[in-house]
Protein backbone atom coordinates (compact mmCIF):
# COMPACT_ATOMS: atom_id res chain seq x y z
CA UNK A 1 0.00 0.00 0.00
CA UNK A 2 2.88 2.68 0.85
CA UNK A 3 4.64 1.95 -2.45
CA UNK A 4 1.26 2.14 -4.43
CA UNK A 5 1.31 5.67 -2.09
CA UNK A 6 4.26 6.66 -3.41
CA UNK A 7 3.29 5.95 -6.85
CA UNK A 8 0.33 7.83 -6.51
CA UNK A 9 2.17 10.40 -5.38
CA UNK A 10 4.57 10.16 -8.20
CA UNK A 11 2.25 10.15 -10.80
CA UNK A 12 0.36 13.24 -9.51
CA UNK A 13 3.07 15.51 -10.27
CA UNK A 14 5.25 15.03 -6.99
CA UNK A 15 8.22 14.74 -8.88
CA UNK A 16 9.63 16.28 -11.68
CA UNK A 17 8.89 13.94 -14.62
CA UNK A 18 8.28 14.68 -17.94
CA UNK A 19 4.53 13.85 -19.61
CA UNK A 20 5.87 11.29 -21.79
CA UNK A 21 6.87 8.88 -18.93
CA UNK A 22 3.26 9.56 -17.26
CA UNK A 23 1.55 9.10 -20.49
CA UNK A 24 2.81 5.16 -19.80
CA UNK A 25 0.15 5.02 -16.80
CA UNK A 26 -2.53 7.03 -18.28
CA UNK A 27 -2.90 4.56 -20.83
CA UNK A 28 -3.72 1.52 -18.55
CA UNK A 29 -7.40 1.10 -17.64
CA UNK A 30 -7.44 2.24 -13.98
CA UNK A 31 -8.93 -0.63 -12.32
CA UNK A 32 -7.17 -3.01 -14.29
CA UNK A 33 -3.91 -0.95 -13.58
CA UNK A 34 -4.62 -1.26 -9.86
CA UNK A 35 -5.27 -4.85 -9.73
CA UNK A 36 -2.51 -5.99 -11.43
CA UNK A 37 0.03 -3.91 -9.79
CA UNK A 38 -1.38 -4.93 -5.45
CA UNK A 39 -1.18 -8.40 -6.93
CA UNK A 40 2.15 -8.14 -8.20
CA UNK A 41 3.28 -6.20 -5.02
CA UNK A 42 1.98 -9.26 -3.13
CA UNK A 43 3.85 -11.25 -5.21
CA UNK A 44 6.97 -9.79 -4.65
CA UNK A 45 6.69 -10.40 -0.90
CA UNK A 46 6.35 -13.87 -0.63
CA UNK A 47 9.79 -13.87 1.01
CA UNK A 48 8.17 -12.86 4.20
CA UNK A 49 8.01 -14.13 7.57
CA UNK A 50 4.33 -15.02 6.72
CA UNK A 51 4.83 -16.77 3.75
CA UNK A 52 8.83 -18.43 4.30
CA UNK A 53 7.13 -21.86 4.32
CA UNK A 54 5.27 -21.50 0.99
CA UNK A 55 8.34 -20.50 -0.22
CA UNK A 56 10.31 -22.96 1.28
CA UNK A 57 7.93 -25.39 -0.41
CA UNK A 58 6.92 -24.22 -3.72
CA UNK A 59 9.84 -22.10 -4.56
CA UNK A 60 9.40 -18.67 -6.50
CA UNK A 61 6.27 -20.02 -8.41
CA UNK A 62 4.58 -19.89 -5.12
CA UNK A 63 2.64 -16.77 -5.94
CA UNK A 64 0.40 -19.61 -8.51
CA UNK A 65 -0.47 -21.21 -5.10
CA UNK A 66 -2.34 -17.99 -3.98
CA UNK A 67 -4.32 -18.48 -7.00
CA UNK A 68 -3.93 -14.42 -7.56
CA UNK A 69 -4.57 -14.45 -11.28
CA UNK A 70 -7.67 -15.92 -10.43
CA UNK A 71 -8.35 -13.12 -7.94
CA UNK A 72 -7.42 -10.70 -10.72
CA UNK A 73 -9.43 -12.09 -12.86
CA UNK A 74 -12.38 -12.57 -11.02
CA UNK A 75 -12.14 -8.69 -9.23
CA UNK A 76 -12.05 -7.33 -12.66
CA UNK A 77 -15.16 -9.25 -13.55
CA UNK A 78 -16.91 -7.75 -10.58
CA UNK A 79 -16.20 -4.27 -11.93
CA UNK A 80 -17.43 -5.01 -15.27
CA UNK A 81 -15.00 -5.77 -17.22
CA UNK A 82 -15.56 -8.57 -20.28
CA UNK A 83 -14.70 -11.81 -19.73
CA UNK A 84 -11.80 -11.43 -22.44
CA UNK A 85 -10.62 -7.91 -20.52
CA UNK A 86 -10.18 -10.09 -17.35
CA UNK A 87 -8.85 -13.06 -18.73
CA UNK A 88 -6.56 -10.72 -20.42
CA UNK A 89 -5.15 -8.86 -17.65
CA UNK A 90 -5.02 -12.60 -15.83
CA UNK A 91 -2.67 -13.14 -18.50
CA UNK A 92 -0.43 -10.43 -18.22
CA UNK A 93 0.04 -10.77 -14.85
CA UNK A 94 0.73 -14.57 -14.88
CA UNK A 95 3.30 -13.04 -17.01
CA UNK A 96 4.80 -10.30 -15.59
CA UNK A 97 5.03 -13.22 -12.30
CA UNK A 98 7.67 -14.31 -14.74
CA UNK A 99 9.59 -11.46 -13.88
CA UNK A 100 9.90 -11.82 -10.05
CA UNK A 101 12.79 -9.62 -8.54
CA UNK A 102 13.96 -8.62 -11.86
CA UNK A 103 13.16 -5.09 -12.43
CA UNK A 104 14.59 -2.04 -11.37
CA UNK A 105 18.68 -2.78 -12.51
CA UNK A 106 19.17 -0.72 -15.94
CA UNK A 107 23.25 -1.68 -16.24
CA UNK A 108 23.11 -2.49 -19.98
CA UNK A 109 24.54 -6.32 -19.73
CA UNK A 110 22.04 -7.26 -16.95
CA UNK A 111 18.57 -6.00 -19.21
CA UNK A 112 19.94 -8.22 -22.07
CA UNK A 113 20.24 -10.97 -20.01
CA UNK A 114 16.85 -10.20 -18.52
CA UNK A 115 15.20 -9.89 -21.69
CA UNK A 116 17.14 -12.79 -22.70
CA UNK A 117 15.59 -14.56 -19.72
CA UNK A 118 12.20 -13.43 -20.57
CA UNK A 119 11.62 -13.54 -24.06
CA UNK A 120 12.40 -17.36 -23.64
CA UNK A 121 10.28 -18.11 -20.64
CA UNK A 122 6.89 -20.40 -22.39
CA UNK A 123 4.83 -18.22 -20.73
CA UNK A 124 5.85 -15.00 -22.24
CA UNK A 125 6.08 -16.64 -25.42
CA UNK A 126 2.64 -17.53 -25.61
CA UNK A 127 1.84 -14.27 -24.07
CA UNK A 128 3.63 -12.97 -27.24
CA UNK A 129 1.22 -15.26 -29.47
CA UNK A 130 4.38 -16.57 -31.47
CA UNK A 131 3.31 -18.29 -34.71
CA UNK A 132 5.95 -20.44 -37.11
CA UNK A 133 6.03 -19.73 -40.03
CA UNK A 134 8.85 -21.22 -42.95
CA UNK A 135 11.27 -21.25 -40.38
CA UNK A 136 10.45 -17.96 -38.54
CA UNK A 137 9.47 -17.56 -34.94
CA UNK A 138 7.14 -14.63 -35.76
CA UNK A 139 5.75 -12.59 -32.52
CA UNK A 140 2.90 -9.96 -31.95
CA UNK A 141 3.88 -6.52 -31.58
CA UNK A 142 0.97 -5.10 -29.86
CA UNK A 143 1.33 -7.82 -26.67
CA UNK A 144 5.62 -7.18 -26.92
CA UNK A 145 5.06 -2.96 -26.39
CA UNK A 146 2.36 -4.13 -24.07
CA UNK A 147 4.24 -6.47 -21.80
CA UNK A 148 7.66 -3.35 -22.41
CA UNK A 149 4.94 -0.82 -20.64
CA UNK A 150 4.52 -2.60 -18.14
CA UNK A 151 7.89 -3.60 -17.31
CA UNK A 152 8.02 -0.15 -17.43
CA UNK A 153 5.21 -0.05 -14.83
CA UNK A 154 6.99 -2.58 -12.90
CA UNK A 155 10.23 -0.40 -13.15
CA UNK A 156 8.82 2.24 -11.30
CA UNK A 157 7.40 0.51 -8.33
CA UNK A 158 10.89 -0.66 -7.78
CA UNK A 159 12.82 2.75 -8.65
CA UNK A 160 10.08 4.16 -5.89
CA UNK A 161 10.95 1.74 -3.40
CA UNK A 162 14.85 1.95 -3.48
CA UNK A 163 15.38 5.61 -4.71
CA UNK A 164 17.10 7.86 -2.05
CA UNK A 165 16.05 11.02 -3.48
CA UNK A 166 13.18 12.51 -5.56
CA UNK A 167 15.62 14.25 -7.94
CA UNK A 168 17.30 10.58 -8.03
CA UNK A 169 13.67 9.12 -9.01
CA UNK A 170 13.22 11.49 -11.70
CA UNK A 171 15.82 11.14 -13.64
CA UNK A 172 15.85 7.01 -13.12
CA UNK A 173 12.34 6.71 -14.32
CA UNK A 174 13.34 9.13 -17.38
CA UNK A 175 16.13 6.63 -17.95
CA UNK A 176 13.71 3.54 -17.68
CA UNK A 177 11.74 5.46 -20.23
CA UNK A 178 14.03 6.09 -23.09
CA UNK A 179 15.22 2.50 -22.72
CA UNK A 180 11.55 2.10 -23.24
CA UNK A 181 10.98 3.92 -26.38
CA UNK A 182 14.14 2.08 -27.53
CA UNK A 183 13.22 -1.12 -27.32
CA UNK A 184 9.71 -0.32 -29.08
CA UNK A 185 12.05 1.10 -31.61
CA UNK A 186 13.93 -2.22 -32.28
CA UNK A 187 10.53 -4.18 -32.37
CA UNK A 188 9.79 -1.94 -35.34
CA UNK A 189 12.74 -2.80 -36.83
CA UNK A 190 12.55 -6.34 -36.31
CA UNK A 191 9.37 -6.88 -38.51
CA UNK A 192 7.67 -9.08 -36.32
CA UNK A 193 10.66 -11.95 -36.18
CA UNK A 194 11.32 -12.69 -32.43
CA UNK A 195 15.03 -14.01 -33.26
CA UNK A 196 15.75 -11.03 -35.30
CA UNK A 197 14.51 -8.92 -32.31
CA UNK A 198 16.58 -10.60 -29.62
CA UNK A 199 19.95 -10.38 -31.84
CA UNK A 200 19.27 -6.56 -32.15
CA UNK A 201 18.91 -6.15 -27.89
CA UNK A 202 21.94 -7.72 -27.96
CA UNK A 203 23.43 -5.58 -30.38
CA UNK A 204 22.07 -2.11 -29.07
CA UNK A 205 21.95 -2.34 -25.49
CA UNK A 206 25.77 -1.84 -24.76
CA UNK A 207 25.71 0.84 -27.15
CA UNK A 208 22.49 2.54 -27.22
CA UNK A 209 20.59 1.35 -23.93
CA UNK A 210 22.83 2.13 -20.89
Amino acid sequence: IETMRRVGHLLAGGEKLKDHSLEIFSRQSRAEFYHIALAWLASQRLSSVEFAQLVQEHGTESASHLRLEKVVRDQLLRNGATQERAAGAAELFSVLRVFHNRTGDLKAETLVARLEFLLNDYTVREFLRLNWYEGVWYYNREAYQRLMEWLFVLTVFHLTEKSASKDMLASEVERGFEILQKLLELSEEAEYDLQRLEELIAEEAPRNIT
